[in-house]
């Protein structure tokens, strides 16, 4: 929960399950009679898909939070030109842009972190 930046006591608020419930749904491996409309519900409070959970309790991978991130992507993209690059000056450059978009990336994160500090 501390990746979605949502406290237990929010999630029970948000979910309006029993506290017990949440508890059995965070700590139970796998949770105990967990019902198909307990699932959804927790799943919704997390903003996530009805069926999130119940496909992750039968198996299924969690998705790739960072899959859609156009930023992840172009760093994958830019690792990938470096593999592929031999001559020196090339990877200087290539670096060099890379740390470019590193920083304007973290200037992006601070202005949303901000941003964020200053909802209600």
């Amino acid at each position: 929960m501390a990746e979605l930046d949502m406290t237990q006591a929010e999630f029970i608020h948000k979910s309006r399950l029993a506290p017990m419930t949440i508890r059995n749904l965070l700590e139970d491996e796998p949770p105990r009679k967990a019902t198909r409309p307990t699932l959804a519900t927790a799943s919704e409070a997390l903003g996530w898909p009805r069926d999130r959970l119940e496909r992750i309790l039968n198996g299924e991978a969690p998705p790739d939070p960072d899959a859609d991130d156009k930023t992840i992507g172009e760093l994958g993209r830019m690792r990938r030109k470096l593999a592929k690059t031999e001559d020196i000056g090339q990877l200087a450059e290539a670096i060099a842009a890379i740390n470019r978009r590193l920083d304007r990336i973290e200037k992006q994160l601070v202005r949303r972190q901000a941003d964020d500090d200053e909802r209600p």
